[in-house]
Formats: structure tokens, C-alpha cells, sequence
């Protein structure tokens, strides 16, 4: 069981067009749903969605390059490391998330 490299990037890409293109949320969701794969139920994989939505909008500006200093999780250090520990934070919190719930969802228990 794994998740794909660019998981947590993809779902981050589709929270933003989901949140600046409304008039298509329920094909913007069902390709959110296809990538998150097999994590239990339909209603289950769109309550994960809801529960990772607020992350991937984080993650957003983080992937597209439009980020400013309040993106990042930790000012203290230099720009270029903030940077790269708050888009490894929020990639490693999603892909997890995701990965925790395709095994439950395989073993049967809950995540």
C-alpha cells in the first residue's frame, strides 16, 4: 500500500480550483476522489476530502510559487529552508492522512 509522489500536490491543485472555479465542484470532487483511491466507501472518501481540503489549500500556494513569508510555518530560519519544511509538512500530512486511510479502509479498521 502506498501513495504516489505529487498526491498531496495534485489534491492541493484541485482544493484551489475548487475553490476559485465553483461552477464544476462535483467533477473537481470526483477527480479528487479518484486520487485519493481507495480509502473505504464513497461517503467516506468525500468526508477524507472534506478533512483535507483545508491542508491542500495551505499546500497550494507552496506548489504554485505565489507564497509570501505568512505561507511559511517558521520565520526563525532561513527563507529557502521555511519554505521547503512547510511544503514537506503539509505534502507529508496529507500523503499520510491518505496512506493511513487506504489501510484501514484495506484492513477493515477504522483510521
Amino acid at each position: 500500500m502506498t501513495v504516489t509522489p505529487g498526491t498531496a500536490e495534485a489534491l492541493a491543485r484541485l482544493a484551489h480550483f475548487q475553490a476559485v472555479e465553483p461552477v464544476q465542484p462535483d467533477e473537481i470532487e470526483a477527480v479528487a476522489l479518484w486520487i485519493l483511491g481507495p480509502v473505504g466507501s464513497p461517503e467516506d472518501a468525500a468526508d477524507l476530502w472534506a478533512e483535507l481540503r483545508d491542508d491542500c489549500e495551505l499546500l497550494w500556494p507552496l506548489v504554485s510559487g505565489d507564497w509570501d513569508e505568512d505561507d511559511l510555518h517558521d520565520v526563525d530560519m532561513p527563507i529557502g529552508a521555511a519554505y521547503l519544511a512547510a511544503r514537506t509538512d503539509l505534502t507529508g500530512r496529507i500523503e499520510r492522512v491518505v496512506f493511513l486511510a487506504r489501510v484501514a479502509a484495506q484492513t477493515g479498521s477504522a483510521a
